[in-house]
């Protein structure tokens, strides 16, 4: 975690979004208790979870092999606001 208190500083007043990435790489709890400890420390800035990689669908291109694409589930999109984001072709 790179969000020292001298950097909280220089931007306090600015809007501030933490993302905290791979969280379906470090578990639920892990996530969870990193979203509590943020949200207690520096109660102004949001703070959002984001899993890493989802499986694609199977198809002819997959060759036997499981392909990965990045992945910001709908419901984090909205908590940020965000009315449209740019994904990769096919990713949801």
């Amino acid at each position: 975690m790179h969000y020292p208190p001298s950097l909280s500083s220089y931007l306090s007043d600015r809007r501030v979004i933490l993302i905290l990435t791979k969280v379906d790489l470090s578990g639920p709890a892990r996530a969870e208790a990193w979203t509590s400890h943020l949200k207690t420390h520096y109660p102004g800035v949001r703070v959002v979870q984001v899993e890493s990689f989802v499986q694609k669908e199977e198809s002819a291109d997959h060759q036997g092999r499981t392909l990965y694409h990045p992945h910001l589930p709908k419901g984090f999109r909205e908590r940020l606001g965000w009315n449209r984001v740019f994904l990769s072709p096919g990713a949801e």
